[in-house]
């Protein structure tokens, strides 16, 4: 049966929403996977036997099944350098790739990337960037000074009259704009095969049945509006950013999916408010959970907290989830008390799930964990991770029908 979902991360990012994409992609043979907001500065992963490890910052993680297309949508910031690599990593997985770049979406230049650290180096308190240059991009845009996929194709002297534009307004000088005139040629021939009219292709594509999955970048705490302002990203990262994001009307959507981890993280400044203090019980966490950022242009350790239950709950309010999905609860292993901050200290567990297939797999301790999700969520938990692979999962879907 044909639907339409959206997978966005329910509170500060890296909550393993590239699992959940790729798992529903694959579960539902997904004609179509969409990313919607942001850029390179993603970071989603998916664990395969054959290829072990792979990492996406642009396309979204469903790429890797033959038949499902993927697009990047108009509220997109796309490092054209970047797209160009990945597709050859997925190409080489999934021959029968297929790709569709909005050519509304806006680029991120090399001179964006430079104005990113300038900026943050110049404030007086660091926002943490991950200096992809996804700011600079996202501000051209709203200055409406930006460069589009669809400008490649501009006769040379307007495009390169855009550059100029983009280069004097980032601080950048004659070297900057020589080197985005060479490289606007290069994505132009590179990238021709793929541009078109995205959010005409998806509206089409659902109308006639298809299955399409939209997988969100960043998390709704991070949301530019929704967030902790101004330690936030520079995107809309909630549900309701496929209409803007991607040309899509929310309302088209069957199910929204919130994947939470059973603990916090954060990258980078900013407010965590249920910080771990205790650095042996965080790392302990961190160990486990294999929280460190390996990130485009930086690499760094992830902040540890206690689950945030008030977050959890506003997040809940703003995106109106039909159901969560949990992941990592495996990286609590060991600990005899877990704490969820307003609410109590629940017992702990220690227990392999790699095999499980149920919840009466599960230690009792850690259903009782998810209950309790699930209260301060006002919502289901329908889908657990059990381990990295996209096939760890208990889908507890089928017994709500």
């Amino acid at each position: 049966m044909a639907k339409v979902y959206t997978v966005v991360g329910a509170l500060w990012g890296d909550e393993g929403k590239g699992k959940f994409v790729n798992y529903l992609c694959n579960r539902n043979n997904a004609d179509i996977a969409v990313r919607f907001n942001g850029g390179s500065n993603a970071g989603h992963c998916i664990h395969t036997e054959e290829f072990g490890t792979v990492m996406f910052r642009t396309l979204p993680t469903g790429s890797t099944r033959p038949g499902t297309t993927a697009v990047l949508g108009n509220g997109m910031v796309i490092d054209p350098e970047f797209l160009l690599k990945e597709i050859k990593v997925v190409r080489a997985i999934n021959p029968d790739f297929k790709l569709l770049v909005d050519k509304r979406a806006h680029l991120v230049l090399p001179i964006h990337q430079k104005a990113d650290g300038n900026q943050d180096d110049e404030r007086k308190q660091s926002i943490g960037t991950t200096r992809s240059g996804n700011g600079p991009a996202y501000s051209d845009k709203a200055f409406r000074a930006g460069v589009r996929v669809q400008d490649l194709y501009r006769l040379n002297w307007e495009l390169d009259n855009m550059l100029s534009a983009v280069v004097m307004r980032n601080g950048g000088g004659v070297e900057d704009l020589r080197e985005l005139e060479k490289l606007s040629r290069k994505w132009r021939e590179e990238l021709s095969d793929y541009v078109g009219d995205g959010s005409a292709h998806v509206n089409d594509a659902i109308s006639e049945g298809a299955t399409v999955v939209f997988a969100g970048a960043q998390g709704v705490l991070l949301d530019i509006d929704h967030g902790d302002y101004p330690f936030v990203t520079s995107s809309n990262c909630i549900p309701a950013a496929v209409g803007t994001g991607a040309g899509v009307d929310p309302r088209r959507v069957d199910d929204v999916v919130g994947v939470v981890k059973a603990y916090s993280t954060r990258i980078g400044e900013g407010p965590l408010p249920t910080e771990i203090r205790d650095e042996e019980v965080a790392e302990h966490i961190r160990r486990q959970g294999n929280e460190y950022e390996i990130g485009v242009h930086i690499h760094r350790p992830r902040r540890i907290g206690w689950l945030d239950a008030e977050g959890l709950r506003r997040s809940a309010r703003v995106c109106n989830y039909d159901y969560l999905a949990i992941t990592l609860l495996d990286a609590l292993n060991g600990l005899e008390r877990i704490e969820i901050p307003g609410v109590g200290t629940m017992p702990g567990w220690d227990a392999d799930i790699s095999k499980a297939k149920s919840m009466d797999d599960l230690p009792t301790s850690m259903c009782e964990y998810i209950s309790e999700v699930e209260n301060i969520a006002g919502c289901r938990v329908g889908l657990v991770s059990t381990g990295p692979h996209t096939d760890q999962v208990i889908d507890l879907r089928s017994e709500w029908r």
